[in-house]
């Protein structure tokens, strides 16, 4: 069982990404999330939130929490 990096929501089956970057100095991230849009609203976090700069609309803020 994991644990989404976003929402924090318990999952049996995520979507597990592999970041690696030399800013990493541990080596490869492994991160876990329940969902695509949890995966897509973590990585706009980091980006500095350039990527969907939209994220502030009804939208999201219901569906997601965000």
């Amino acid at each position: 069982m994991h644990h989404c990096d976003r929402c924090k929501q318990e999952t049996e089956d995520p979507i597990a990404v592999i970041a690696s970057a030399p800013e990493i100095p541990s080596g490869p991230l492994a991160l876990f999330f329940c969902c695509w849009e949890c995966a897509a609203l973590w990585f706009n976090v980091k980006a500095g939130e350039i990527l969907m700069p939209d994220l502030d609309s009804k939208y999201y803020r219901d569906r997601y929490g965000y």
